[in-house]
């Protein structure tokens, strides 16, 4: 019951594993799971963790080791570039930060189908 809309680019290098009834929204976020190791002059990659009940924002930017926790809101326009544990937040900003808690109870944690009208 997870959602991608389109236009956005996944590099699979290594693995980006997208949780239960999570949405990948708008457009052009982008997901590399690879960079360029400069102390040993080695391509690396490292996984990409998204959880349940997540909303990925238009045009953010997720890097290998990244991790959203469940029942989080990624920002648009947002780098999330390290993995964060705190659930029911709002991440965003350059890079991204928790900005506020989320309401437990609201209504998208706790869809049992996927679409969102």
């Amino acid at each position: 019951h997870s959602a991608i809309t389109k236009y956005h680019h996944f590099d699979a290098t290594n693995t980006i594993e997208i949780g239960n009834f999570t949405t990948i929204a708008g457009y052009n976020s982008v997901f590399l799971t690879h960079s360029i190791n400069i102390e040993q002059c080695i391509q690396d990659s490292n996984p990409i963790v998204i959880g349940d009940y997540c909303f990925v924002g238009s045009n953010c930017m997720l890097l290998g080791n990244a991790c959203l926790p469940s029942y989080c809101v990624l920002g648009a326009k947002s780098l999330l570039s390290k993995p964060y544990v705190e659930e029911y937040s709002l991440y965003a900003g350059l890079p991204a930060k928790i900005i506020k808690s989320l309401d437990k109870s609201a209504l998208y944690f706790h869809r049992t189908t996927g679409h969102v009208w």
